[in-house]
């Protein structure tokens, strides 16, 4: 069975840079002060990784404009280098196989296997 990893109660795991809740204050009991600390220091956390998130869906967006500029440009050659094309008079004729020539034809690809 794996070893679990004890974790001091109110750290936040897998953060990093974390060290954990600051210790409580001296005193009676008291640890309201160590709430708030703690609390501060996970809103601070919150505002950090809101931060990251928004520069990712930043660069996420250039990324895309220019992924969508790149296919606008293939598109537009490919539209001209096959301008003309419908142009070509297509024969049915010119394209129709029997059956027994595709029985022939697969029978020829799998023997060259």
């Amino acid at each position: 069975m794996a070893a679990e990893r004890r974790v001091q109660p109110g750290a936040v795991p897998g953060i990093p840079g974390d060290t954990g809740p600051p210790p409580p204050p001296a005193g009676k009991g008291d640890h309201s002060a160590a709430v708030l600390a703690e609390n501060d220091l996970l809103r601070q956390r919150v505002q950090q990784l809101e931060e990251e998130n928004q520069r990712a869906r930043q660069a996420l967006a250039e990324v895309e404009a220019e992924r969508d500029d790149y296919l606008r440009a293939v598109y537009a050659y490919l539209c001209k280098e096959l301008e003309g094309a419908d142009d070509q008079e297509f024969k049915e004729e010119d394209y129709t196989l029997s059956a027994e020539e595709v029985l022939t034809e697969l029978e020829k690809l799998l023997h060259e296997k």
